[in-house]
């Protein structure tokens, strides 16, 4: 006999669960030294690109959505080791980002191509 919810109802919740939980995971990563690793994420947007700085919102594991900041500090580093620029990101490219978390907004100190 199923209970009050529904086999879709309680994915739906599991989801969220599971979400928030990296939501919360990374913010308390953020707080304890303020920098904060997410790997092999996915860039979901076209990069803005002005001069050396930038953004873009990134898929991170768990389907949390960030919007990376990019700064004139921000190193960038191509699959090949080289070093590269805003200009070198794109859409659907997998990348690792460190930086500095502040709720959904993520300011990057590196960024790595995959």
């Amino acid at each position: 006999m199923l209970g009050p919810y529904s086999q879709r109802s309680r994915g739906r919740v599991r989801r969220c669960i599971r979400s928030l939980g990296i939501v919360v995971a990374l913010s308390f990563a953020g707080c304890s030294d303020d920098t904060v690793t997410v790997e092999v994420a996915s860039i979901i947007s076209d990069p803005v690109c002005e001069d050396a700085t930038g953004q873009f919102d990134l898929l991170a594991p768990g389907g949390v959505v960030l919007i990376v900041l990019i700064d004139d500090q921000t190193q960038i580093v191509l699959a090949t080791g080289a070093d590269g620029t805003c200009a070198d990101l794109s859409r659907n490219a997998n990348v690792e980002v460190e930086g500095d978390l502040q709720g959904q907004t993520l300011r990057a100190d590196s960024i790595r191509l995959l």
